[in-house]
Formats: structure tokens, sequence, C-alpha cells
């Protein structure tokens, strides 16, 4: 009966050690059981991630095609070239999912290499934007197209 302090600090160790014990039942009892559902939005981000870049690609080279038809027949390729690439890009900047890739074209921020008969067309830092909801990944890449007087041979 001498130190009673020693029996207060019991006692809250005893109802502090209760309440752990209630959250951590709870919590057990409350857990579904599915660790999937971050991972399907993880996944559909990467996916969009894949097809936006793809997309970007495929809509530089169809108009690199375009740009190679139209200045296939005229004496200075690569002037007239370079003029109607920037002409298509102007038209098609409007689609904000091709990221900023159009709008690299569309201002001449490209790199054009002459390589024999062939053409080279760099794009370097290339960025977009995937969200779904508070997530934000942003991807930055080059690709180079390359090409000659009869069309589009390949892409890097």
């Amino acid at each position: 009966m001498l130190n009673r302090r020693a029996h207060v600090g019991t006692l809250l160790l005893v109802f502090c050690s209760f309440f752990l014990m209630g959250a951590a039942i709870y919590s057990m009892l409350s857990f579904k059981g599915n660790f999937n559902d971050g991972s399907k939005d993880l996944q559909k981000l990467s996916y969009e991630l894949a097809y936006n870049r793809a997309f970007i690609i495929g809509t530089a080279r169809s108009l690199v095609f375009r740009a190679v038809v139209s200045a296939s027949s005229l004496p200075d390729f690569k002037k007239e070239f370079e003029s109607s690439l920037q002409a298509l890009a102007e038209k098609k900047r409007t689609n904000f999912t091709t990221g900023d890739a159009i709008f690299k074209i569309s201002f001449g921020n490209y790199r054009i290499v002459q390589n024999g008969d062939k053409y080279s067309l760099f794009v370097d830092d290339v960025s977009y934007v995937v969200r779904d909801g508070a997530t934000e990944i942003k991807n930055t890449f080059s690709f180079g197209i390359v090409f000659d007087k009869t069309g589009v041979l390949y892409v890097r």
C-alpha cells in the first residue's frame, strides 16, 4: 500500500495492450484478402504508357510517310520534305494524346541526318503524362525514323 503509483502504470500498460490487441483483431477481421486492387491500377497505367508511346511513334511515322510522298517527286527533296512535315504536323497538333512530339515536329525541333540516299529523323526528349486518379506517371523518350524517297524504312 505504500507505492500506489506503480499500480497506475501497470494498469495503463494492461489497458494499452488490450487496445492494441483489439486494433489488431479488427484489422484482421476487416481485411478482405484482395492484394490485386493496387496492381490492377498499375497494370492499367503501364498499358496506357505502352499504348501512348506506340501511338506517338505511329503518328510521327504516318506524318513522315505522308511528307515523303508529297516531296518525293520534287527536286529539293530534303527542303520540301521538311516544309511538308511541319505543315502536316501543324494540322495534327491539336491531339494531346501525342504528347509534345507533334508540337516539336511542327516547330522544327528535330534533326534530319542524311546518310547516302537514306535520311534519319530524330526527335529527342518527347514526353507525355498518364494519370489515373492521384497517380501520375511522366514518360520521356527519344525516337528516330529512317526513310528514303520511297517511304519509311523503319523506326528506332
